[in-house]
């Protein structure tokens, strides 16, 4: 099934029973601890906040939408009747079928409905959350991807990184040294320049969980996102930074990300997946928010890290998968099926095999402990 946007998504949980609506909740913590207790029950519901204190009716906020292993097939297209390791196979089977789908370009669409430029720009205007009591502030961006282009090879990269906000036209982009959008940043910097980004916050499901993959460097998720639902996504060209914005996205910044020596913040406390607070980082990139465009009455994707295993639920399935190739691929024999548990992530893997000489056991093992867990493998190879 092909979902069009996150409104489309939605309206089908909703036919199934698992969303529950909640109205009248405050963005000051009681959105972020519904969600959390949410996600202390078993298989829990989506969630859509709506008449949130301070902010008019439909602008709304919609959280734990993948934390159902049944919202996640119906998301990327399995049989829905699927559960644990039989998610990790079917998708396993998928990954080796991969065939890159890019963007398809349109004129218009719902991103477009109000557009906000210039002295107009305030991004107080929809409900962020502090979705934790020791937050440093409030998170706009925590289900929303970063857009970005490589200067110098030219392919487009989607990641997801958190933005706090910081005055009504600044929010902060934390990442990772690793990350893909930290090197392009850096290859910017070099040249003097700031980096142009589009960031969105409310998009269908497989462009989102196509961003919170880690592709291998050089492979849009775009063209991954298109690969899932089996149709291009369609973008329109940013009018400030030529990037592309989805067209059915609910929000969309345009912005730069200005050299760490010409403007940074201070940027957390963050509560993290672990069940930690981050420490505050004194020099942390900052957006520069040029232009705004969202949908009547958008919708925010909050996806708000929380205590294990809350926050991997979603990705359990895909990381089991990546395993469980890695050992396909390396020619051992006996393997019966991988699960990357929720509560642990990358920290612990269980593999069951078939035994069948003295040995086999510890070359399981060291294949699966050296297995590339933090790259997808969408690439068809022999």
């Amino acid at each position: 099934m092909i979902f069009r946007d996150l409104r489309d998504f939605i309206d089908k949980i909703n036919e199934t029973g698992d969303l529950k609506f909640v109205n009248g909740a405050d963005w000051n913590l009681e959105i972020g601890a519904i969600t959390e207790v949410a996600n202390n029950i078993s298989d829990p519901p989506m969630l859509l906040f709506d008449k949130i204190k301070d902010y008019p009716e439909g602008y709304r906020i919609v959280s734990n939408v993948f934390e159902s292993q049944k919202r996640i097939t119906l998301a990327v297209g399995l049989p829905t009747s699927l559960r644990g390791v039989e998610i990790a196979r079917a998708w396993k089977t998928r990954m080796r079928e991969f065939a890159p789908i890019p963007p398809k370009e349109v004129s218009d669409g719902p991103i477009m409905e109000n557009v906000i430029q210039e002295d107009e720009v305030d991004i107080y205007k929809f409900p962020a959350p502090i979705w934790h009591e020791l937050d440093g502030g409030r998170f706009i961006g925590t289900g929303c991807m970063v857009f970005s282009r490589d200067p110098e090879e030219g392919w487009l990269n989607i990641g997801s990184y958190r933005n706090q906000i910081f005055d009504k036209r600044t929010i902060g982009c934390h990442t990772a040294p690793q990350r893909h959008l930290r090197i392009m940043m850096k290859k910017y910097w070099a040249r003097k320049e700031s980096c142009p980004v589009v960031i969105t916050m409310g998009q269908e499901p497989a462009t989102m969980l196509a961003a919170g993959r880690f592709a291998p460097w050089g492979v849009s998720e775009l063209d991954y996102s298109g690969w899932i639902r089996g149709e291009p996504i369609e973008v329109i060209p940013g009018p400030i930074t030529g990037l592309p914005i989805p067209a059915s996205a609910e929000i969309a910044i345009e912005g730069e990300i200005p050299p760490l020596d010409v403007e940074s913040h201070e940027e957390g406390p963050f509560g993290e997946y672990p069940g930690y607070y981050t420490d505050k980082t004194n020099n942390d990139p900052v957006v520069k928010v040029k232009a705004i465009y969202h949908r009547n009455d958008p919708i925010i994707w909050g996806f708000p890290p929380l205590k294990p295993p809350a926050f991997i639920r979603y990705s359990a399935p895909f990381l089991s998968a990546r395993i469980w190739d890695t050992l396909d691929r390396s020619g051992l024999p006996g393997i019966q099926g991988v699960w990357a548990p929720e509560v642990t992530g990358t920290i612990m893997t269980v593999v069951s095999i078939k035994q069948l000489y003295p040995g086999h056991a510890g070359q399981v093992a060291h294949v699966a402990a050296g297995a590339p867990v933090l790259l997808d493998r969408p690439l068809s190879e022999a």
